[in-house]
This record gives structure tokens, sequence and C-alpha cells, in this order.
């Protein structure tokens, strides 16, 4: 009798296992990162996330260009003169945030967008990384 050339499947899950061991705990250990980061921020004050390293002047330029924008004085810092230099997509994404909330809620909205975006790259990239 001929043996057959077909290979079990066992070696397949063993492989698939480590794989997801290998990137469950990475991944786990981001999000938990991640959740304790905005649970900071929203506890935190405003005014002492902006005297702390969390936030950089490039921030707060692109909040105020995307509160302008929400308020219909166009994409401009001042108000007055269109602006240049910032990220058009994420201006007009976080400008959602100034039209429905407080000035204050929408900047934490933002900040907290900007973690959850940044944890999701974390594990993309951590994936990739893996994979190839």
């Amino acid at each position: 009798m001929r043996q057959s050339s077909v290979k079990t499947d066992t070696p397949f899950r063993e492989q698939h296992s480590i794989t997801v061991h290998v990137l469950l705990y990475p991944t786990i250990l981001a999000v938990a990162l991640g959740l304790a980061r905005c649970t900071f921020v929203v506890i935190t004050p405003l005014r002492s996330l902006a005297m702390s390293p969390w936030l950089i002047d490039d921030s707060f330029i692109f909040m105020r260009i995307a509160r302008n924008l929400a308020l219909g004085r166009g994409y401009s810092f001042d108000g007055t003169n269109p602006t240049s230099g910032a990220p058009p997509l994420w201006t007009l994404l976080t400008s959602l945030g100034h039209i429905f909330l407080h000035p204050e809620a929408a900047a934490k909205a933002t900040i907290i967008a900007s973690l959850v975006f940044g944890t999701a790259s974390t594990i993309l990239v951590f994936s990739l990384a893996y994979r190839f």
C-alpha cells in the first residue's frame, strides 16, 4: 500500500498556537497601557496636561486650527489668515469634537483619539514585524 504524501495539520496547529501566544501578550500589554494612559488623560486637568511632557506645542496648534474650522473661521490658526502645515485629515477628524463638545472636552477627546490610534498602530506594527 502506498503512503499518502499529505501531512497532518499538527505542525500548523502548533505554529498557529505559538503565533497567537506571541501576538496575544504584547497586544494585551498595549491595550492595558493604552487604557491606563486614557484614564490618566480623563482624570488629569487639561492645564496640568499642557504643562507636562504629554503634549507638545504642535498638538495645541492642530487643536486650535480644528476649533477654528469647527466654528466656521476656516482652516486657520488665528481665525483670519489661512494656514498650511497642519495635517488635513487629522485636523478634520478632530474638528468634529469641537463641533459637539465643550473646548476642554474636545481637547481631551483629541488626546484620547491620538492614544487610541497610537495603540492600534503599535499593535499593527508589532504583528507585521513578527510576520515578516
